[in-house]
């Protein structure tokens, strides 16, 4: 997925990217892949 892949590419962990990932997802209202990217580091940065 592209999301986990580019958080990956930021450092983080593979489990840690692929969960935020899947959260960012299912967010209502995140339509775009940057726009989930946006929320995933938003549930990293936690």
């Amino acid at each position: 997925e592209e999301v986990a892949s580019a958080l990956e590419s930021l450092g983080f962990k593979k489990r840690q990217a692929e969960e935020a990932a899947t959260k960012a997802l299912q967010e209502e209202g995140v339509k775009t892949i940057p726009a989930a990217i946006k929320k995933a580091l938003s549930y990293l940065n936690k």
